[in-house]
């Protein structure tokens, strides 16, 4: 089972470093470096279950939240409904958007970057309009991970890029984004106060149920239990991977202007 029909099957929230402090963390540094004013027009990329769709229509953005995931998509709707918001909530692939240039302020993106290739970073910089940019939080690898764990790293979560520092840069401005920043830098340690999904197999921890405020799972049962070794499968496999690769991994976020 790959690791984003793993996401997208149970439904989990914040599925990124840090989780939901994180994306919290990231609202307040984007209001801090940009100034954004109430109806900023923002496109939130790889909505997942919404929940950052939420946070940026509380914060009084004009939100557009995109999800190649049909699943996903109705899950930001009801999260949306939930809470008595509105956003234009769409089924999209993010390497081919059906918006016009220059259609917004800012693009936001949660650990999506990472999984895409530079053609989704052009798609991005289409559609901002001049001045406007992305706000990103993804990993970084900083030390050199063992070749055989750097292999299976990237097969199970179908990374295809350089994510060090510099390989971020360098795919932003290849994509036409000057300048290029990191905002901040973080360890996961910062974040393990708040992990992003827990250690499914540790003894008393529960495969996440996604109900948070504003929303209800509506994944069936048939749906969750079709593949029960896959499922296990891909959990298991998660976990060893994340633990045995945290020495090598750092967080950050960027941000890529358009000019």
């Amino acid at each position: 089972m790959e690791y984003l029909e793993l996401i997208a099957l149970l439904g989990i929230d914040d599925a990124h470093p840090g989780g939901a402090a994180a994306s919290e963390e990231m609202l307040a540094a984007m209001q801090s470096v940009a100034g954004l004013s109430p109806g900023a027009r923002v496109l939130d990329v790889g909505c997942g279950t919404g929940a950052s769709a939420v946070r940026l229509a509380r914060a009084g953005y004009d939100v557009t939240a995109v999800d190649r995931d049909p699943r996903m998509v109705e899950r930001t709707k009801l999260r949306l409904s939930g809470n008595k918001l509105t956003a234009d909530v769409r089924q999209a692939d993010t390497r081919c958007l059906p918006f016009p240039d220059g259609s917004f302020d800012v693009v936001w993106v949660e650990s999506v970057a990472l999984f895409v290739s530079d053609h989704a970073l052009r798609e991005w910089h289409r559609v901002l309009r001049p001045d406007g940019f992305v706000f990103d939080h993804e990993l970084v690898a900083h030390t050199t991970m063992p070749p055989d764990l750097f292999k299976s790293f990237r097969r199970f979560y179908g990374i295809s890029r350089a994510f060090d520092e510099l390989g971020w840069i360098q795919a932003f401005e290849n994509a036409g984004f000057r300048p290029v920043e990191i905002v901040r830098r973080f360890t996961l340690d910062d974040w393990l106060k708040a992990p992003p999904m827990p250690t499914f197999f540790e003894e008393g921890t529960p495969v996440p149920a996604p109900a948070a405020e504003g929303y209800e799972a509506e994944t069936s049962g048939d749906e969750l239990f079709a593949d029960i070794p896959g499922l296990v499968e891909a959990l298991q496999a998660h976990d060893a991977l994340t633990w045995e690769a945290l020495p090598h991994l750092r967080t950050a976020f960027i941000r890529a202007c358009r000019r």
